[in-house]
């Protein structure tokens, strides 16, 4: 699948997914190492879309390899592109990034342990 930015670049993405994908999805920390050489990790939400399009995207028309302008996070997206084309792009791979994400168990619903009844279970609030 082609997808056309508004800057003129496109970016051809592969469809066929792929179990990594899905594992790409599941596993995207944002992994930060300080000047300290302190490493933090967070943000795994904030890194599910570049983890994703680094998997699929096939070639683009901006400089760099896909893979590893991803890879650099924000500086090395923000050396290649704009936000309307980041925009653009999102969109273009909605559809397929809910595909690759597992499915999420309903939060109204809880399991029940063998053995267990609802008044024996612990929470905290």
């Amino acid at each position: 699948m082609e997808i056309n930015l508004p800057s003129g670049n496109k970016v051809v993405i592969r469809e066929r997914l792929l179990p990594g994908d899905r594992f790409a999805v599941q596993d995207a920390p944002d992994v930060i190492v300080q000047a300290d050489k302190t490493v933090v990790v967070r943000n795994a939400a904030a890194n599910t879309m570049p983890a994703f399009l680094a998997r699929v995207i096939e070639s683009w028309t901006f400089p760099g390899v896909p893979a590893q302008v991803l890879a650099a996070g924000a500086r090395g997206l923000d050396d290649v592109m704009d936000l309307d084309d980041w925009n653009a792009l999102e969109e273009g791979v909605k559809d397929l990034l809910e595909k690759a994400r597992p499915e999420q168990p309903d939060p109204n619903s809880r399991p029940q342990l063998p053995g267990s009844s609802p008044r024996s279970e612990i929470t905290s609030g």
